[in-house]
Order: structure tokens, then sequence, then C-alpha cells
């Protein structure tokens, strides 16, 4: 009895890419890596800034309250509003406004606005208040 033998052929394998290992993913993804890792240290360093600013804001708000006599409700300050603008050299800084309220006698709640240019407090403002002497 005779067989009949089957001969199989390997399939071709498929063309490799230059440089590419066999089984790898794309190339592709891996351009994204030092862009989400930029991107992880600009987020880190903004955290840290805004919480450098917001003490700052604190620190100033704390000062005027004092100078005034009256006060600092909360011991906090609020981010109003954030923004780029050029400080005194001319370069880009981010502007943050901070919003505070105080009180003279407890009772009656008054705002304050604490506007920083990068970390240096640049203005400090607070809304006329009615102050009695004689407590």
């Amino acid at each position: 009895m005779s067989r009949r033998w089957k001969i199989r052929r390997a399939k071709p394998k498929p063309a490799r890419r230059p440089g590419v290992a066999p089984h790898s993913a794309p190339t592709s993804i891996y351009v994204f890596d030092p862009i989400l890792l930029l991107a992880l240290l600009a987020g880190g360093w903004y955290w840290m800034d805004s919480i450098a600013a917001r003490d700052a804001a604190l620190a100033a708000a704390l000062k005027a309250c004092q100078r005034a006599q009256v006060q600092l409700l909360d011991h906090t300050v609020a981010r109003e509003r954030i923004r780029l603008m050029r400080n005194p050299s001319g370069r880009l800084s981010l502007c943050r406004v901070y919003t505070f309220e105080f009180a003279t006698d407890g009772w009656h709640r008054y705002r304050g606005i604490i506007a920083l240019l990068g970390r240096r407090v640049v203005e400090v403002e607070m809304e006329p208040y009615r102050f009695d002497p004689e407590e």
C-alpha cells in the first residue's frame, strides 16, 4: 500500500520593518511617552506654584487685616481668576486674583481682593467697612 505524503509548504513570514522587534508595539506609541512626562511635570509645577501663591496671598490678607484691625474670617483665601500678564521686566507671568472675607464685629462680612503677579503681591484692596472705635 502506497501512501501519498502531502508536502506542506511553510507560510511566508511577514516582512519585518527595520529596527522593530517582532511582536512589539508600534513605535508611534512611544512618541507619547515624553509628551506625557512633560505634561505631568508641567502639572506638578503648576500645582506647587499655586500652593506657594496661595500661601503668599494668605499672608498678605493676614497682614492687611492686622493693619486695619479687623478679623480675617475662615483664615482662607479663594482664587477668583487667573490669567497671563507681563511683569515689570516684560516677561509673561501668571496673574492670580484671590478673594477673602473679613469682619469688624464678627457679624457683617466684607470682601477683600489680593492680586499677585507671579508670587509677588501687587495689590490688596478691601471693601469700605464700618468701624466703631468704641469696641
